[in-house]
């Protein structure tokens, strides 16, 4: 079998897979090493680019240090109460998104915090 026979046979099954929307053979096609042109899945009006951001998943955090807010909050005056609050709710969260404590453990660290007024 030549070549050329393979390729148009290959193209027939290509063209088969995309009527039938069968694209796991396409991707299996393409992640062996196999160059696709994409276009082929769009006959008529192609897609446009949509623009994401280039890491959505950083670690880094912007929040106020803790030291800078504890030596602003005294005395206490119920706005810097509420900013405590505040923070102590957004660190449970990270916490969590962290997955350096459960959500058990941040639902009990806030009913402890609602019972003494105080922060953890």
């Amino acid at each position: 079998m030549s070549t050329s026979t393979t390729n148009e046979d290959l193209d027939k099954a290509i063209d088969l897979w995309i009527s039938n929307k069968k694209y796991e053979e396409l991707l299996d096609l393409w992640v062996k090493g196999m160059s696709m042109d994409w276009n082929r899945l769009y006959p008529g009006i192609k897609p446009h680019r949509v623009s994401l951001p280039t890491y959505p998943f950083a670690k880094e955090r912007y929040w106020v240090p803790e030291n800078k807010i504890q030596s602003e909050t005294n005395p206490i005056s119920s706005q810097n109460k509420a900013q405590l609050d505040d923070l102590l709710y957004e660190q449970l969260i990270d916490q969590v998104l962290e997955d350096s404590i459960t959500i058990d453990v941040a639902v009990r660290k806030v009913k402890e915090f609602m019972e003494v007024g105080n922060g953890i």
